[in-house]
């Protein structure tokens, strides 16, 4: 199985922002959710409409998940909406 450049890199950047976020401890509460990790998963293997609603990308209120707006704007960036995927990397 090969991995385009931009798989890669949206997984290496998933894998460092995990790694800041998560680095001092969350207090006993879950890093992210398991709807985020699942959005990651599928965008990884190259099934985004599964990630986008794993994500919330359809919710009209999308839960306050960094992960998940970092994967909704990876979607949208990768989709060529570039304004939607600065707001979501904002």
């Amino acid at each position: 199985m090969r991995f385009s450049a931009f798989e890669l890199a949206a997984a290496a950047v998933a894998l460092g922002l995990a790694g800041c976020a998560t680095f001092g401890g969350a207090g006993g509460r879950e890093r992210w959710s398991a709807d985020a990790t699942a959005g990651w998963r599928a965008l990884v293997d190259g099934r985004g409409d599964q990630a986008a609603v794993a994500f919330g990308g359809g919710a009209a209120e999308p839960a306050d998940d960094p992960i998940a707006a970092f994967g909704r704007g990876t979607l949208a960036y990768d989709r060529g909406d570039r304004p939607r995927a600065l707001g979501e990397f904002l």
